[in-house]
């Protein structure tokens, strides 16, 4: 995954062109709050006016936790994204309310991938990666490891705290049978 800002078209057209599997357009941490809404609409004209190939294209929205939120579910959804990465999941009901509120809007429901990011988030994982396992449209299940430094107190992300996150996140995927995905990797020269 190629992590793009969703208020940066210039960016994202750049990213198409790029020989990664699959991007993800920003509507999260990557995008101010005063352009939250842009974020959303480039996503909307993208949808029309570009053509991706083969590329897998998800959208990271808001945590449920924010005002931002349904609006960006609604765009991404509206807009046809294969993919829905849902941040800050502590609670496993947090799924079950976004793939509902999904279904309300389109009757192709994309693909949802779960992020932990919290000592919540990551100690529910049992109980988060059981929940989904029943939820055909949840297909995979991260860490956040930013996020979660930042909720500990720890300095900087450490790899041993990278590690930990890992061991865990696949541990919950295979419960869930649900793909392990790797957190964000913030080198932007690499």
């Amino acid at each position: 995954f190629l992590y793009t800002p969703g208020d940066k078209a210039d960016l994202m057209e750049k990213a198409v062109q790029t020989n990664a599997d699959a991007l993800i357009f920003d509507f999260e941490d990557a995008v101010p709050k005063s352009r939250k809404s842009e974020a959303r609409e480039n996503v909307r004209a993208f949808f029309s006016d570009v053509d991706f190939g083969e590329k897998e294209i998800c959208v990271r929205i808001n945590g449920l936790a924010t005002e931002y939120w349904l609006e960006d579910l609604k765009a991404a959804v509206k807009a046809g994204v294969h993919t829905i990465k849902l941040p800050m999941i502590e609670h496993p009901r947090e799924v079950v309310m976004a793939v509902e509120v999904a279904n309300q809007f389109t009757d192709h429901v994309p693909e949802f991938i779960v992020t932990m990011e919290s000592p919540g988030g990551i100690y529910s994982g049992k109980e988060i990666a059981t929940t989904c396992r029943e939820i055909p449209q949840v297909t995979g299940l991260s860490f956040g490891i930013g996020d979660y430094c930042r909720t500990i107190g720890a300095p900087g992300e450490s790899e041993r705290v990278r590690d930990f996150l890992s061991h865990l996140t696949t541990a919950y995927a295979s419960i869930g049978n649900l793909q392990p995905l790797g957190t964000v990797h913030a080198d932007i020269e690499d």
